[in-house]
């Protein structure tokens, strides 16, 4: 089955509908269109929790990146899934976690979904520091270089998880994205200066894609969640989708010829 039918399919069994591949207008759709149009070489490495680190360090800064550890207390995930994090303060706890992240690192990952580039991932183990800081996710939705709005996510690890939606300049909106988190007009805030030096960062990350998500942690500095190019896999379901599809202001009148059909 060739990307472009996983992705209409996978669009399609969610939805009961086609995606418009012709002029796409929801997220859900928009997010399809890049999928099989804007397939790029950079996303094999930027996809891989592992390979990321090194890729982004040389490009960029290596202090946007969380140092590996071998001491506790650590994060454990996988390389190419995307939800199993784990947090280990001992030797038994490690050894657990690492081993469940290496069997989810070797599945297949993004099949049926269109989600081309985990397949080519080697599976692998990330075990990083756990951070100091609040916890919360920024994750800076960027078209073209600049971003359009920010998803807060906190209490991802207990409770319910909680959403909010900024606009460009740190202020939060009615908006609704993710449709199994709890929505909040608020923000557990570390502060507007620390934002926007987080969304300069995300802003020279994004330079060059027609859209890609940069997760960032603040943690007395910036510090790289992971980067992602077809968040929820496009298959969001709140009132919101033709909002933030129109956010995504992509220019879909070019395309790039595909990594993999």
């Amino acid at each position: 089955m060739s990307i472009k039918e996983e992705s209409i399919n996978w669009y399609k069994y969610h939805f009961g509908t086609l995606p418009n591949l012709n002029e796409p207008k929801t997220f859900n759709e928009k997010i399809a269109w890049l999928k099989i149009y804007d397939q790029d070489k950079d996303q094999l490495i930027c996809c891989d929790k592992l390979a990321v680190k090194d890729f982004m360090s040389k490009k960029f800064s290596s202090d946007l990146i969380i140092p590996s550890t071998t001491t506790y207390p650590m994060v454990l995930k996988p390389n190419n899934s995307s939800g199993h994090v784990f947090f280990a303060t001992n030797k038994q706890e490690e050894l657990q976690a690492e081993e469940y992240c290496m069997a989810e690192a070797s599945k297949p990952y993004g099949i049926q979904k269109g989600e081309w580039a985990y397949r080519f991932i080697k599976p692998g183990v990330v075990k990083e520091q756990k951070l100091k800081g609040t916890g919360v996710d920024y994750k800076f939705n960027c078209v073209h270089g600049e971003v359009k709005w920010v998803t807060m996510t906190w209490d991802r690890h207990g409770g319910k998880k909680k959403e909010s939606i900024l606009d460009p300049n740190g202020h939060t909106t009615p908006l609704h994205l993710v449709h199994t988190m709890e929505h909040l007009q608020q923000t557990p805030f570390d502060g507007l200066e620390n934002f926007f030096e987080m969304k300069k960062i995300a802003e020279k990350i994004s330079a060059g894609w027609k859209y890609i998500r940069v997760d960032l942690y603040w943690d007395t500095q910036p510090k790289l969640g992971e980067l992602t190019f077809w968040p929820g896999a496009g298959i969001y379901k709140t009132r919101d989708n033709l909002k933030f599809g129109e956010l995504l202001n992509i220019d879909t009148a070019t395309t790039k010829p595909p990594i993999l059909a």
